[in-house]
């Protein structure tokens, strides 16, 4: 349980960080004033409460609010591979849309806050490289959450002898065979763990090695 100090420090800390992204949104929204008086105020509330860091915060509202690209400008490398990250999953006509309406903004923030968390528990559990911000994207969209890709990571080490590297390099490689298509999770395991085919595979091309030789 939080003492009461820590308490006071986290809450200052939290609203130190809100007025820093007021400031920096209002200067943004400059651009934009259609989006109302308060909209600098609400979009600042929603990105504090959101988890995402605040480097990565102002990656996404360049993104979003200015037009100007947000590389080489002092972020630092994970807010850098992170805007790279939701520009290419998103691209500019949904990056636009959230720049034209609040309620669109949020609904992004909403989506990348739980994609940024996603991405921070499984490394935080298998290792602080395993997927990266354009692999949680790509699995938040397939409806896969922390829990199942470390459960899926856990049945490849235990019960089918993966290392870790393996493991997620197999786990990283079927979500990628089935990104942007509508199909089913049960489908991804199909291509996640081993099955009878790959041994058969194996088989057979052992065969034709030891044919030529």
């Amino acid at each position: 349980m939080a003492k009461p100090k820590d308490q006071e420090n986290n809450a200052l800390v939290e609203q130190t960080t809100r007025a820093l992204q007021e400031k920096y949104v209002d200067a943004l929204l400059k651009q934009r004033p259609g989006l109302g008086g308060e909209a600098a105020k609400n979009i600042a509330r929603d990105l504090t409460s959101t988890g995402i860091t605040p480097n990565e915060a102002f990656a996404l509202m360049n993104l979003v609010y200015s037009p100007v690209d947000v590389l080489g400008r002092g972020q630092a490398t994970r807010a850098k591979y992170f805007s790279e990250a939701v520009q290419e999953r998103y691209g500019d006509v949904i990056l636009y849309n959230a720049s034209q309406n609040v309620q669109s903004f949020r609904r992004l923030l909403g989506k990348i806050g739980e994609a940024v968390d996603t991405r921070d528990v499984v490394n935080e559990q298998l290792d602080k490289s395993a997927i990266t911000f354009r692999d949680t994207l790509m699995l938040q969209d397939l409806g896969i959450d922390a829990e199942t890709i470390i459960s899926y990571h856990d049945i490849l080490v235990a019960d089918y002898g993966f290392s870790n590297a393996a493991a997620i390099t197999r786990i990283k490689k079927a979500v990628l065979a089935l990104d942007n298509r509508n199909t089913a999770i049960g489908n991804l395991e199909s291509l996640i763990f081993p099955t009878e085919m790959d041994s058969f595979v194996s088989g057979v091309m052992a065969s034709d090695s030891i044919g030529e030789a």
